[in-house]
């Protein structure tokens, strides 16, 4: 007998905290979601990624200095970046607060991602999270913001303390890093459904919406061949 609690489509997401377009296309695939009728067969599970690793955390740094410096291309073509990224937010009204983003590091974000997935929190810490890096101006760095957002996803704040002081969850970061290589995987946002099928960016919410079908489709016919039969709601082949 099939297991109650196992999920139809399971889709991992990697990303990262520093990555605009990584808030987007969540927003983008949870618009979609909340227009596909079986929603409630998806289960979702946030995988960790750093643009940059080696990044030190400033909060005195501008984000558009930032990715000058790092991109090596001109301030005002830096700005014009951030620009568009914000015309893009307002459409799926995000609030892009550049003026008062804060450059940070985010292995600690990503270690309060995994925390927050031992009590069933991973998706509400992870959008926490983002609007207090690109709206809020929080530092995602620094434990006292991060025991605010905890708190908001009712998630233990000695918890929370101890994976920040202890470390925790390093290896479980580095295996999703690992797992990002072995995939060849090249920047995020990156989707990826039962384990085989990837979509790459912050894509429409409609593509999102005929993946999600198309794998629910897929599944059930699989299901339906491995029963050698058809089930009720018409799928066989």
């Amino acid at each position: 007998m099939k297991n109650n609690d196992t999920k139809l489509i399971e889709l991992e997401i990697w990303s990262d905290f520093m990555c605009p377009f990584c808030y987007i296309g969540k927003t983008k695939f949870e618009n979609a979601l909340e227009n596909f009728e079986f929603k409630d067969q998806v289960q979702i599970t946030w995988r960790s990624y750093q643009l940059d690793p080696n990044l030190y955390s400033n909060k005195y740094r501008n984000i558009n200095e930032y990715i000058a410096s790092t991109k090596q291309i001109p301030h005002e073509e830096a700005e014009q970046i951030n620009n568009y990224v914000k015309s893009l937010g307002e459409k799926l009204d995000l609030v892009f607060n550049f003026d008062d983003m804060q450059v940070t590091n985010t292995l600690k974000a990503h270690q309060l991602s995994h925390l927050a997935k031992k009590y069933n929190k991973q998706n509400l810490i992870e959008g926490l999270l983002f609007k207090a890096q690109f709206e809020e101006g929080k530092n995602i760095d620094a434990l006292p913001d991060l025991l605010v957002l905890a708190k908001k996803a009712e998630i233990p704040e000695e918890e929370v303390t101890k994976t920040i002081e202890q470390n925790l969850f390093i290896s479980e970061i580095a295996k999703d890093i690992q797992a990002s290589k072995d995939i060849g995987l090249t920047g995020v946002p990156f989707f990826v459904f039962n384990n085989k099928y990837g979509i790459s960016g912050a894509q429409e919410s409609e593509t999102f919406l005929e993946s999600l079908e198309k794998i629910y489709r897929d599944r059930k016919i699989q299901e339906a061949k491995a029963a050698n039969q058809c089930s009720t709601d018409g799928f066989c082949e």
